[in-house]
């Protein structure tokens, strides 16, 4: 088990620096991407019917963490029980 974590922590650790090492770099969505070439393609001309009601501000990082602990956590309880051996935990 300790060891398990070592390299669960040597694993966040690596993709931490290397997420701060490319931080400096403007960012460039696939959404920029797609919304310039919809633009060369029409000739400007494009207007959307709809708007969007919630544009995504400071809290986008956050909604990301709570859903990737979330998702960690249950991937992990999961996981326990079946190398466990113990039943399913759905069929309690």
């Amino acid at each position: 088990m300790k060891e398990a974590l070592v390299y669960a922590a040597a694993f966040g650790i690596f993709f931490s620096l290397l997420a701060l090492a490319g931080s400096n770099q403007a960012a460039i969505g696939t959404d920029d991407l797609a919304k310039d070439a919809i633009l060369d393609i029409t000739g400007g001309s494009y207007h959307p019917w709809l708007r969007s009601t919630w544009q995504p501000g400071e809290s986008q990082g956050i909604f990301f963490g709570l859903q990737a602990g979330l998702g960690g956590a249950v991937l992990g309880y999961f996981l326990c029980r079946y190398r466990k051996g113990s039943q399913s935990p759905l069929k309690k």
